[in-house]
């Protein structure tokens, strides 16, 4: 009997499906500026957050931190088939996940930090095996489209102006990996287009172009408002070739 027993025990067990062991899988993501290199430390990175596509739950989260690479490798060079564009310290997420099952995640970039005025956002979706690293030696790339605008005129403070004087335009614009714009450089400040518009309680005032200022990202221009009241500068950073599009806006108060 008491052998029947044991036997009839084995026999359950054996039935019984094995438990799977979660298995250490490491991920690496890298964040792109569209035409331009890697969003890294030196603008705060981007927010990367990897997630279970069925269930939502997060599996992984942080900050893309490193140099923003090679611009000749990355930029200039075109990529062979299966070509690396990453090196040592390029800027990028990386993360060990235990996963027991190939698993369907979602991964979500969002960035450059440091500027969220100019923060763009893009998402993938992809298969997770167990114990292989996805997307081989670069790791899974996202690429994040637009320009920062930032303004250096009129300045965050003593935003009052008298009508019938200049208003000074000042602007910084670079790609969201700080890639700088320059004449002839790799990339061209000559090819972006850098316009304003001035609106008065909601209605157009003026617009016009902003010129290179000499210096790189630098572009200045002005105008000179003929009313008092609220009046809103809003500045278009456009690169026809690419689509890369970035805006800013500044409101002053004319008396």
């Amino acid at each position: 009997m008491q052998r029947f027993s044991t036997l009839m025990l084995s026999a359950v067990l054996l039935a019984m499906p094995a438990t799977v062991a979660a298995e250490p899988t490491p991920i690496t993501v890298r964040v792109l500026s569209d035409d331009a290199k890697f969003i890294g430390t030196t603008l705060g990175g981007a927010h990367v957050v990897i997630r279970d596509a069925e269930t939502n739950a997060v599996l992984a989260e942080g900050v893309t931190s490193g140099i923003t690479g090679n611009t000749d490798r990355i930029v200039n060079t075109p990529r062979a088939r299966h070509g690396s564009i990453a090196g040592e310290g390029d800027a990028g997420f990386s993360a060990t996940i235990d996963i027991d099952a190939p698993t369907l995640v979602r991964i979500d970039a969002h960035g450059p930090v440091d500027h969220p005025q100019a923060a763009t956002a893009a998402s993938q979706t992809l298969w997770m095996i167990p114990g292989r690293p996805p997307h081989g030696a670069d790791g899974v790339i996202l690429t994040l489209s637009g320009l920062i605008v930032d303004f250096g005129a009129p300045s965050s403070f003593g935003r009052e102006f008298t009508a019938g004087a200049e208003v000074p335009i000042a602007v910084e614009v670079a790609h969201l990996c700080g890639c700088p714009l320059t004449p002839g450089g790799t990339w061209d400040a000559d090819q972006y287009e850098i316009s304003y518009s001035v609106t008065r309680d909601g209605a157009a005032v003026t617009d016009g172009d902003l010129a290179y200022a000499g210096t790189a990202t630098q572009f200045a221009g002005a105008f000179t408002p003929a009313e008092s009241g609220v009046h809103t500068i809003s500045v278009i950073a456009y690169h026809p070739i690419t689509g890369n599009t970035g805006i800013g806006s500044r409101t002053i108060t004319v008396r």
